[in-house]
C-alpha cells in the first residue's frame, strides 16, 4: 500500500495531507463509489490550501463510501461542511442514523 495508507478490518485510513491531527469536531460525508477518487482529490487539495489540521477515515458499507473527518477547530469543521456537505457533529453527539 502507498505511504500514508493503512487498512484495518472495516475501514481504510488515508493521509490526504501532512496536516494530520485528530480533533473533537467531526464531519461525516457520504460519497458515491464512482466519485471516491475525484472527491478525495478535491478534498485533499482544499485541506492543503487552507492548512487545516485534520484526520480522515474512509469506510465502505454496502454500495456507499463514508468519509469521516475530524478537525481541531469547530470553524474548520463548519467550513468543510459548507464546502463539501455532510453532517457536522462534536464528539459524543450522534449523527442521523447512528445508534446512540
Amino acid at each position: 500500500m502507498p505511504d500514508g495508507t493503512k487498512r484495518e478490518a472495516d475501514h481504510l485510513t488515508v493521509a490526504l495531507t501532512d496536516q494530520i491531527e485528530a480533533g473533537p469536531y467531526r464531519v461525516d460525508l457520504l460519497i458515491a463509489p464512482d466519485e471516491i477518487n475525484t472527491r478525495l482529490k478535491a478534498i485533499g487539495e482544499w485541506l492543503v490550501e487552507w492548512q487545516m489540521p485534520h484526520q480522515v477515515r474512509l469506510t465502505r458499507q454496502h454500495e456507499q463510501a463514508r468519509l469521516h473527518l475530524s478537525f481541531t477547530s469547530a470553524d474548520h469543521a463548519h467550513a468543510f461542511q459548507l464546502t463539501f456537505g455532510g453532517h457536522e457533529k462534536a464528539d459524543g453527539a450522534a449523527l442521523p442514523g447512528e445508534e446512540g
